[in-house]
């Protein structure tokens, strides 16, 4: 895979409204809020193009542009299928990838993963988890979940268990916090 080298961090100044969600997402520093908490790129040598800022940006503020953009035209093979989508979502950006458990195309009691790209590659026992704690396969979206929330803080654990307390039946809240606490704790080992 080529390494992508940036070429401008465009910011709409006018558009920013310092929520700090770039700042935080950045894994090489490279942005920051300026004194009128305004995005703001202090490094840009340091951009290693991830385009976490440009993709989580509520108010769709960023822009990267790398001297790539074109990277994938110059190495050409013909791919189909599952191989097809990954590549393709690899070239634009994907960081994280969960396969629902029991779905033989990504269970890995039924296939065996490659590493193929340069990339960390965390495996967990959601399915396992789940149905050694709680004995239904119904909940293990939501253990999923709580194992991304592990792995990359993306929102506060509080705030997830508030919309499941909201906007679950009640039936439902116990099983599906269960499951949120078993993926959080199964993720936030291997946080970096």
């Amino acid at each position: 895979m080529v390494r992508k080298k940036l070429r401008e961090l465009m910011s709409k100044r006018e558009w920013c409204k310092g929520c700090g969600i770039c700042v935080a997402l950045c894994p090489k520093q490279v942005v920051e809020l300026d004194a009128d908490e305004k995005l703001t790129a202090v490094r840009p040598e340091d951009c290693i193009c991830c385009r976490m800022c440009e993709l989580r940006c509520p108010d769709l503020a960023i822009t990267v542009l790398t001297c790539e953009e074109d990277a994938m035209a110059h190495e050409i093979r013909l791919v189909i299928g599952n191989e097809a989508c990954v590549e393709g979502a690899l070239y634009a950006g994907l960081s994280f990838f969960a396969g629902y458990p029991i779905t033989p195309s990504t269970d890995s009691r039924f296939m065996q993963t490659t590493r193929k790209v340069d990339a960390r590659q965390v495996e967990l026992p959601v399915y396992e988890m789940v149905m050694r704690a709680i004995g239904k396969t119904i909940v293990c979206n939501i253990c999923v979940f709580g194992a991304l929330i592990g792995l990359a803080d993306l929102v506060r654990p509080k705030s997830v268990l508030e919309a499941i307390k909201d906007r679950v039946q009640d039936d439902f809240v116990e099983i599906n916090t269960t499951a949120f606490h078993l993926g959080f704790d199964l993720g936030r080992p291997f946080r970096r």
